[in-house]
């Protein structure tokens, strides 16, 4: 016979606490994703930029040919030339008995530059 008329659930106020709560935690933890995204990416793409290093050699081997190479261009295709540039410096040579000259590797990816030593004689990229 008697009613209850306590509601059980959440204030407004409560909800709205929480909602800041969270929109700040939201506000730290962003930057710092998108910057690891942004990171994962670069490496990503440098990683398959000394994938297609490595086989420099056995394709002048295989094809009998001199490569040399002063930019990236015709190294990766597939990769959107807004986003990615690659320069050797001096440029890079790799001979018909597979031989790989040194050089310099500078690679632009979204305006970040990074820069690798290639070592002789198998085009190994050191990740320093």
């Amino acid at each position: 016979m008697f009613r209850n008329n306590s509601h059980s659930g959440f204030t407004l106020i409560e909800l709205l606490v929480v909602l800041l709560i969270l929109g700040m935690l939201t506000g730290l933890v962003a930057p710092n994703a998108f910057s690891w995204l942004d990171s994962r990416k670069a490496a990503t793409q440098r990683d398959e930029i000394i994938a297609m290093l490595a086989t420099l050699p056995l394709k002048a081997r295989l094809n009998t040919q001199t490569y040399v190479y002063e930019t990236g261009e015709d190294l990766l295709p597939n990769v959107e030339q807004s986003d990615v540039t690659i320069t050797f410096t001096p440029p890079l040579v790799v001979m018909p008995n597979g031989y790989c000259k040194g050089s310099q590797m500078a690679i632009t990816i979204d305006g970040k530059s990074y820069t690798y030593p290639i070592s002789e004689p198998n085009c190994d990229v050191s990740k320093e």
